[in-house]
């Protein structure tokens, strides 16, 4: 399955992939963050979907700069909603 690297514009979401087959599935979680790049197989139709939306378009980064990976990306998240109550409260 090729895959190309995107460079995401939505909401703060996610997506579980099947990449196996129906004997072996292998399924990929991919957090779905806003200017970050994600590697995702173009023949996928959600994939295809997020690039008629608009919320995907193929990434300006070199080649060599890796995309975020999954651990990172929860981490991210969880920091960001963090922030984001820490400076509600502060108010």
């Amino acid at each position: 399955m090729a895959t190309k690297r995107y460079n995401y514009q939505g909401p703060v979401s996610g997506v579980t992939l099947n990449e196996g087959t129906a004997d072996e599935p292998k399924r990929r979680e991919v957090p779905l963050l806003p200017g970050k790049d994600v590697d995702l197989p173009e023949d996928n139709e959600y994939v295809r979907t997020l690039v008629a939306l608009g919320h995907l378009t193929p990434s300006n980064t070199a080649d060599s700069a890796a995309p975020i990976a999954a651990e990172s990306a929860t981490e991210a998240a969880g920091d960001t909603a963090a922030n984001s109550v820490t400076k509600v409260r502060s108010r």
